[in-house]
């Protein structure tokens, strides 16, 4: 089974992780257990011993998944309330994915402890998700560094060429259309190169 019939199975799977983890933030404040992976969220000196009355609805936060990759937003810097929120994410996964030790299985977490290790899973106000990094303090989006350093290389180099390979060009325009996210009126740039694109040519002119 390859990929293009395994991803439908495959989201519903974590889209189901995602329902759980919403769910469970609308429990009583105290009443999930403690994580072992909690700790790689969010420093241990920040967990809080106080109880917190009535978070379910007290902070605006949306939890969502992107194949694999869980992605949580909160308007929060209450470190109580982030616990509240790990707590559920993990719980939902290990439901539905169990870890080895569970299953009476060999092979690593579901849950990436490498990803988790490297601080990708802590909570942060400037943070890298699905290719796009975004500051919640100044409320803007903006591509890494790098890969805008990459796209600019790319458009530059194909500046200079009359014709380009159909698939060459494919690429670098879906590239574009990835960073035309960013720009509120970025579709309406992309007239030209989808002319090319219905013609599906054996080669794109760029004269």
């Amino acid at each position: 089974m390859g990929w293009y019939e395994s991803q439908p199975f495959f989201c519903a799977a974590t889209e189901t992780a995602r329902d759980i983890a919403e769910e469970l933030t609308l429990e009583p404040d105290g009443s999930l257990l403690p994580h072992p992976l909690e700790n790689l969220m969010i420093s241990p000196a920040k967990w809080p011993d106080e109880k917190i009355a009535d978070t379910c609805c007290k902070y605006l936060h949306v939890m969502e998944v992107y194949v694999d990759d869980f992605c949580t937003m909160v308007q929060t810097t209450d470190a109580r309330y982030l616990r509240k929120l790990s707590h559920s994410l993990l719980h939902a996964i290990h439901s539905v994915f169990p870890p080895p030790e569970v299953l009476g299985l060999d092979g690593g977490d579901p849950i990436s402890n490498k990803k988790l290790l490297e601080g990708k899973g802590k909570w942060d106000i400037r943070k890298e998700i699905i290719g796009w990094v975004f500051n919640g303090a100044r409320r803007y989006i903006e591509l890494p560094t790098a890969k805008l350093g990459s796209l600019i290389v790319k458009v530059k180099a194909i500046l200079h060429l009359k014709a380009m390979s159909f698939k060459r060009f494919e690429k670098v325009v879906g590239r574009l259309r990835h960073a035309a996210i960013g720009l509120p009126a970025g579709k309406g740039l992309y007239a030209p190169f989808n002319r090319i694109t219905s013609i599906h040519p054996k080669m794109a002119n760029l004269s």
